[in-house]
């Protein structure tokens, strides 16, 4: 009972770890230090499946120090599945002040922002959330999200209101320059168009050198990369398989009349000689054959989503 419980087990952490955040995993330890953000059902803007990620952009980022680190960090995540999401950030401690440490996690009174990994499309994206409760910062009391909106991570727009104060992007860089500091950014950073600093925008392909369709092209890979099949096709679905006579009928082939031949995918096996020595095959109209390199009473086997009509034989 001890095997077979422990079996159970395996096999319900294993598909149960299929279910949870693959490209977003939270990597921090707890402080006692939390934030609650329930991601509404009401959302139209996510896809089943996609990957919520939380981040503090100013989080504290050292752990079990005083240094005192500040950058991005994730402090949360959790997989949309099209129903109400309540996701639980991780929240820093400064106890330096009293002869401690500091913890890693969002600090109190930063931004929330939520980015999203939409996997049928590789591609990360960023956000702009409406909040139904709260004010959208670490720290809120109750906290809750009604809309999301993805935004193209390789947008670049001039942020005209950033340098209101020169009558926006042309006229702060007609008046400091594009390298200029202002509130903490070069002008470049307020003013990607004006400056002419846009990033190239990405190139999707299969960057795979030993791929068929190996794209010398590309700077980010889109998952779109084949292997020649043995006909010479770029993501055929030809195989090859070793066939053999079967003089007497018996399934079993016979020794040394082997031969290798390239076969179109999707065909049924007539019978044992068409498959390779001590193998099985169950065709798709759910008739069974093998080719076993010696004698044998019998196999079984399990067939999952199939329906029995009848059977026959010993």
């Amino acid at each position: 009972m001890s095997s077979r419980y422990n079996q159970i087990v395996f096999i319900f952490t294993l598909l149960s770890s299929m279910l949870f955040a693959q490209f977003y995993t939270v990597d921090l330890e707890s402080t006692g230090n939390s934030q609650l953000t329930i991601f509404s059902d009401s959302i139209t803007g996510l896809e089943v499946g996609d990957e919520i990620g939380i981040f503090d952009i100013d989080a504290i980022t050292n752990y079990n120090d005083c240094s005192n680190q500040i950058g991005e960090l994730l402090v949360g995540a959790g997989v949309w599945d099209g129903s109400q999401l309540n996701l639980v950030s991780i929240g820093s401690a400064d106890l330096c002040a009293f002869g401690g440490v500091q913890l890693a996690g969002f600090v109190e009174g930063n931004s929330v922002v939520v980015k999203v990994w939409r996997d049928s499309e590789q591609m990360e994206y960023g956000t702009e959330l409406a909040w139904g409760t709260g004010a959208g910062n670490f720290g809120d009391i109750i906290q809750s999200i009604d809309e999301i909106v993805l935004t193209d991570p390789n947008a670049c727009e001039d942020d005209d209101a950033a340098v209101a104060a020169f009558g926006g992007c042309a006229g702060a860089v007609a008046a400091l320059g594009c390298d200029f500091v202002f509130a903490g950014a070069p002008i470049s950073d307020w003013c990607p168009e004006s400056c002419d600093a846009c990033p190239d925008e990405p190139v999707l392909g299969c960057m795979d050198p030993d791929a068929c369709n190996y794209d010398v092209e590309a700077t980010q890979d889109d998952g779109s990369c084949e292997e020649s099949d043995c006909l010479g096709e770029c993501g055929g679905s030809a195989y090859e398989v070793t066939l053999c006579e079967d003089t007497d009928g018996d399934g079993l082939g016979n020794p040394g009349s082997e031969t290798t031949e390239c076969v179109e995918g999707g065909r049924d096996v007539a019978d044992g000689c068409d498959l390779p020595v001590d193998n099985i095959l169950l065709n798709s109209d759910g008739s069974v054959v093998y080719h076993a390199s010696s004698d044998i009473g019998g196999f079984q086997f399990d067939v999952e989503g199939a329906t029995i009509n009848s059977a026959s034989g010993g």
